[in-house]
């Protein structure tokens, strides 16, 4: 008798909803230990929140949102140029010099100095150097890379003359210091 009356009331509150539309409005959903699953605002201790792509009843994408505003930009990144002159080499004049963290350049003779805020740790055989002579004969440039360190980076700078060796006097030199590996 007691199950006739649990049916009946079954029946009785489906037939009361049924025409009904629900709206739900939970925001996850809950598997319990039953292995029923119920939509709620947050899920009960005992039960487990359960990922509805899992179940394919994710729906569409919406649309692409608004773009949002630029973002300030960032300091520049560190440059493998640390340093740049370009030496007048009759009277050791400085015509122009450049670099990351260079701050200063002296000439003399076979021997240009940058002075400046280099890497920490840095060394003579973590730098590369470039150099070339400009002038209207054969004129050879080579440089090397004398001591390094965090605040100076010293130059040997030469040229000579292709044809025969002999020192040469270009007009100027260029040599440009770069940060290796």
């Amino acid at each position: 008798m007691r199950r006739m009356w649990v049916v009946a009331a079954a029946v009785a509150a489906a037939v009361a909803t049924a025409g009904t539309v629900r709206i739900a409005t939970a925001s996850v959903f809950c598997k319990k230990k039953s292995s029923v699953v119920t939509a709620r605002d947050a899920c009960k201790p005992k039960e487990t929140q359960i990922n509805p792509a899992d179940f394919n009843i994710v729906g569409p994408a919406g649309a692409t949102g608004a773009t949002g505003v630029t973002g300030v930009t960032g300091p520049a990144g560190p440059s493998q140029l640390l340093a740049f002159a370009h030496v007048q080499i009759s009277d050791d004049t400085i015509l122009g010099f450049g670099g990351a963290g260079t701050t200063g350049v002296t000439s003399s003779g076979t021997q240009v100095t940058f002075t400046g805020n280099y890497p920490a740790g840095i060394t003579a055989d973590k730098l590369v150097v470039l150099m070339t002579a400009q002038s209207g004969a054969y004129a050879v440039g080579n440089a090397a890379i004398n001591s390094a360190t965090p605040t100076e980076i010293v130059v040997y700078v030469g040229t000579w003359t292709s044809s025969d060796l002999s020192n040469y006097n270009a007009n100027s030199r260029y040599v440009a210091v770069m940060l290796g590996q």
